[in-house]
């Protein structure tokens, strides 16, 4: 029996609100009102527990790239449930409803921020790839690239940072959620902020948001938004001037730059610095997840030099697990042929003459936005396929890495 139903965001606030609160994403009771904003313009559904609002689950729609094209994204922006709602098993029915509902209305693929590795591949994501986080002394930073007077940026000024991050020059994998309410509340959200960016004429065109903490940092780039290498470098000696009274900056690598290329001595600056507050360095983590909708759709996206590749696709789908029979979209399993080259494509069928691959779904987004290569995916998960066939996806899908280039 269906246990969820559609919120009413004027009525249920409240309770959603409070869940915000217990579960610690909401410090600050003076920002309730920015709440209500994280969930305009999605979708939003919700489930009771004794006549109240106990687990909420919201879609917001986006947009990710594939090398130089768009795909729609239903991103999952939140999931949250109450104490009261837990080991219900209230969030797994609601992700798995807010999914079906994005596949019904054509939405290509779906992302989502994951908090661990493994929860979500139950509902066919598969993780994408690593973001590479440096922690670095502004001073350090080598670039010689003149930089202007920046215009402060308030609140007041979000639509207009919603706007360039909408424009912003994006690589292979980068997102952007579409509704500015979302990312009017997040930004609300975050405390000690301050924001600097340049005015083409009216238009915002390239900005950053910087999180404070001490006098002399850490400094964590939250936001960072530009149309072209030329805005990026200016950001960039931006940062680059604040060396003059903040010792670290936290930011993700562009996926422009090899950061490390810019940072004077780093081997170094890293082994002065171990255990200390400014301790310098990189890291990386995969901390967002992906996947297929719409399989025909993400196809005939994309374009790929080379000889074509043509195969059978056994998928398979967990989410049809987790879905009512009257589900309006109940997966992509099934048997498929694949073509990808210069004009791929995904239609249903299956050719005794070609080869096979079988594996799930989160696996199938890894290899198609080239996270990992097919002979590294048929070791590390449930996918099998003939080795000259493997040879020739490894030959074929090799993509730049996945840079999101905003927080979700």
């Amino acid at each position: 029996m269906k246990r969820w139903r559609e919120a009413d965001l004027v009525a249920d606030m409240p309770a959603i609100d409070q869940i915000w609160r217990e579960i610690g994403w909401l410090e600050d009771a003076s920002r309730t009102q920015h709440v209500a904003s994280y969930y305009a313009g999605g979708d939003t559904i919700v489930a009771d527990v004794d006549g109240r609002v106990e687990c909420a689950v919201v879609v917001s729609p986006g947009v990710v790239a594939y090398q130089s094209e768009r795909l729609s994204m239903a991103v999952v922006a939140a999931v949250t449930t109450s104490h009261v709602g837990r080991k219900r098993g209230l969030a797994t029915e609601l992700t798995a409803a807010v999914l079906a509902r994005a596949g019904a209305s054509g939405y290509a693929v779906s992302g989502l921020g994951m908090f661990e590795q493994g929860y979500y591949d139950r509902f066919g994501f598969g993780t994408m790839g690593y973001e590479s986080m440096f922690r670095f002394d502004p001073a350090d930073l080598r670039i010689d690239t003149p930089f202007r007077a920046p215009v402060r940026l308030t609140l007041a000024d979000s639509g207009d940072m919603h706007s360039a991050l909408l424009r912003r020059q994006r690589g292979h994998g980068g997102v952007s959620i579409e509704v500015p309410e979302t990312f009017h509340a997040d930004l609300a959200g975050v405390d000690d902020w301050f924001g600097l960016g340049y005015r083409d004429g009216e238009r915002l065109s390239h900005f950053v948001v910087l999180k404070g903490s001490d006098e002399h940092g850490p400094y964590r780039v939250r936001w960072l938004a530009y149309e072209n290498t030329t805005q990026l470098m200016e950001l960039m000696a931006l940062i680059a001037s604040l060396g003059e009274q903040v010792r670290t900056v936290v930011m993700e690598e562009p996926a422009e730059l090899q950061l490390q290329d810019l940072i004077h001595q780093p081997i170094r600056h890293r082994i002065l610095t171990r255990g200390g507050d400014h301790a310098g360095g990189q890291s990386a983590l995969a901390y967002w997840q992906m996947r297929i909708l719409d399989l025909p759709a993400c196809l005939a996206r994309t374009h790929l030099p080379g000889a074509d590749i043509a195969f059978n696709l056994v998928l398979t789908d967990p989410l049809a697990a987790l879905l009512p029979d009257d589900a309006p979209w109940r997966g992509c399993a099934g048997e498929w042929l694949i073509r990808i080259g210069a004009n791929s494509s995904a239609v249903p069928g299956a050719d005794t003459s070609l080869p096979t691959l079988q594996c799930g779904v989160g696996t199938f987004t890894r290899l198609w936005m080239g996270v990992r290569p097919a002979s590294v995916l048929a070791n590390s998960e449930a996918m099998e396929a003939p080795g000259e066939l493997i040879q020739q996806l490894d030959q074929q899908l090799r993509l730049p890495t996945t840079r999101s280039g905003y927080e979700f």
